[in-house]
C-alpha cells in the first residue's frame, strides 16, 4: 500500500530569480486560463502540444499546464459548463522529470533572456532530523512552486509506502510531521485511571462517563481522546525501543 502527500520546502531565491519565478507563475496561470476557455468555446479538449502554446515559459512547463488545463476542462464538462473557473492566484509546477535537488538547492528549468535554463535556486531542505529529505527519496510527483505572505514555497508531491496488518496508517505530511491515526474503537469506553472497560461507563445521550470500577467520571469525549493519548505515547516509547 501506499499514499500520497505533500513535502514543503521553504525557497530562498535571488532577487533575479524572484522575479522570473513572479512572472513564470502569472504567465503559467494565464495559460491555462486561455486553454480552458478555447475548449469551453469548443466544447472538447485541446490536441495543443507545446510548440502550439505561445507562453513564455519552459516546453515541460507549457506540457504541464495544458495537462492541468485539460483536468479542469473536465470538471467544467461534467458540471455542464455551468461554472467556468478562472485561476487567480499564481503558481507554477514541474513534472519529477524536470526538477532535481540537492541537500541545499533545488534545480530546475527557468526561462533566462528568452531560454530554459537549468537553474539552481536555494532551499531549506534539511531540517534538525532530516525528515524532509528522507521523505524525498520515495517516488516523487510534481513540483509547485507558490508565494504565501512574501515567502516563496515549494510543495513536492511524494508517494511513500505505508505498513500493512499494523493497525496505524500515515495521514499526512507537513515539512516532515507524521500524524499517526488509531482505531478509536473502545476508546470512549476505557477508563483511562483504573483501564477497566465497559459500555455502560458511557452515556451517549448526556455525553458523559462513569466507570462503574472506579467511578472516575468525565466528558466522553474528553476519555477518547485521553485514551488515544495513551495510546500514541505508547506508540512512540515501542518505536523508540525498537530504534
Amino acid at each position: 500500500m501506499s499514499q500520497t502527500m505533500t513535502v514543503k520546502v521553504k525557497l530562498l531565491p535571488t532577487k533575479e530569480q524572484t522575479s522570473i519565478l513572479r512572472q513564470m507563475s502569472q504567465e503559467y496561470i494565464s495559460t491555462i486560463n486561455t486553454l480552458v476557455s478555447e475548449m469551453v468555446a469548443e466544447k472538447k479538449s485541446t490536441r495543443k502540444s507545446s510548440k502550439d502554446v505561445f507562453a513564455h515559459l519552459p516546453s515541460a512547463v507549457k506540457n504541464q499546464a495544458i495537462k492541468d488545463a485539460k483536468s479542469v476542462f473536465q470538471k467544467v464538462k461534467k458540471n455542464k459548463y455551468t461554472i467556468i473557473p478562472v485561476l487567480k492566484k499564481p503558481v507554477c509546477i514541474w513534472n519529477n522529470q524536470n526538477y532535481s535537488f540537492d541537500f541545499t538547492h533545488i534545480y530546475l528549468p527557468l526561462m533566462i533572456d528568452g531560454k530554459a535554463k537549468k537553474t539552481p535556486i536555494r532551499a531549506l531542505l534539511i531540517d534538525k532530523k532530516n525528515r524532509n529529505f528522507d521523505l524525498l527519496k520515495h517516488k516523487l510527483g510534481t513540483l509547485r512552486i507558490t508565494q504565501k505572505s512574501g515567502k516563496w514555497i515549494a510543495q513536492i508531491s511524494v508517494t511513500i509506502p505505508t505498513g500493512e496488518g499494523t493497525g496505524l496508517k500515515v495521514m499526512g505530511v507537513d515539512l516532515g510531521l507524521k500524524v499517526i491515526a488509531f482505531d478509536p474503537k473502545y476508546t470512549s469506553q476505557k477508563c483511562p485511571k483504573c483501564g477497566h472497560t465497559e459500555k455502560v461507563n458511557r452515556n451517549k445521550k448526556t455525553h458523559t462517563f462513569s466507570c462503574k470500577t472506579c467511578q472516575y467520571t468525565s466528558n466522553d469525549d474528553r476519555i477518547g481522546a485521553m485514551n488515544l493519548r495513551t495510546k500514541g505515547i505508547e506508540y512512540l516509547h515501542n518505536v523508540s525501543v525498537q530504534a
